[in-house]
């Protein structure tokens, strides 16, 4: 069966949660990743401005 989450070692805790739970967490973690990739195009981006002037 493949849930599309990532394989868990048998001891993690993360093995408890059901799988709607883990796929809930590793969408928050796309999520919050887009939002720091995001943020670190914009810094950069004023940051080459602000050199420009």
């Amino acid at each position: 069966m493949s849930d599309g989450l990532p394989r868990l070692l048998p001891d993690d805790p993360k093995n408890l949660l059901p799988v709607e739970a883990r796929k809930r967490i590793q969408r928050a973690i796309i999520e919050s990743d887009k939002f720091v990739w995001e943020a670190e195009v914009l810094i950069k981006k004023l940051h080459l401005w602000s050199a420009k002037t």
